[in-house]
């Protein structure tokens, strides 16, 4: 029974590490920089809302999945909608679609968010934190964008645009979002490498424990001297 109990808690140890549930605490670095991610993506949604796929929400899902892993791969994108859907829909949109139609086209909205985060999270072990990796990640933030858009289109189309008054075809919806697309993946463009820069400069310094835990050797090797 010992041996079993102790195998369980390996397990469970196991299990938290590889989700980043260790790191669900304040002290911590990624902790910390999951919530300003959140928080980017929070202020640059709201603030360009008025711009059609100008947005900050696939940056911070895509470093989450990148950077941080784990569980911060659906905390990040899901957090920043939560935040700023209901505030939307109801200074926005509020009576113009039916709230079964709107909580449908949630679910592509969320998922296309949180698969993106997924894709950053499976590239997490192949990127070296360096300059090099901004590049990589801006790379393949372009498909990731048009996948998006087209994943949500999709969406667009099963519950707004294919049904009465507007009753457009998939392919004319799918048509219709190609400026719109264009202008995100401008948008991917810029945020990616910006934003990623600044959060790979954060994630390289060195924690307050490891200078402090670096602080006593280097004594020692100063008296030494």
């Amino acid at each position: 029974m010992a041996v079993r109990s102790i195998s369980s808690m390996k397990n469970w140890r196991s299990f938290k590490e590889a989700l980043g549930l260790n790191d669900l605490r304040l002290s911590s670095k990624k902790f910390r920089v999951a919530m300003l991610l959140i928080a980017v993506g929070i202020i640059g949604r709201m603030l360009l809302v008025s711009l059609a796929n100008i947005e900050t929400v696939l940056v911070a899902s895509l470093l989450a999945g990148s950077y941080l892993g784990g569980i911060y791969a659906v905390i990040v994108p899901i957090s920043i909608l939560l935040s700023t859907d209901l505030i939307i829909y109801a200074t926005r949109f509020p009576g113009f679609y039916p709230i079964g139609d709107i909580a449908m086209l949630a679910l592509f909205v969320y998922s296309g968010f949180v698969l993106i985060s997924l894709v950053g999270a499976a590239t997490r072990r192949r990127l070296v934190f360096r300059l090099k990796s901004i590049a990589v990640l801006t790379s393949i933030s372009i498909p990731l964008t048009i996948f998006y858009d087209y994943w949500t289109a999709t969406g667009m189309w099963l519950t707004i645009t294919g049904r009465p008054p507007i009753s457009y075809s998939i392919w004319q919806t799918y048509s219709l979002q190609v400026p719109f697309t264009l202008l995100h993946i401008v948008s991917s463009l810029i945020f990616v490498p910006i934003f990623g820069t600044i959060f790979l400069y954060y994630l390289s310094q060195p924690t307050e424990t490891t200078a402090t835990t670096a602080a006593p050797s280097e004594a020692i090797g100063a008296q030494h001297d």
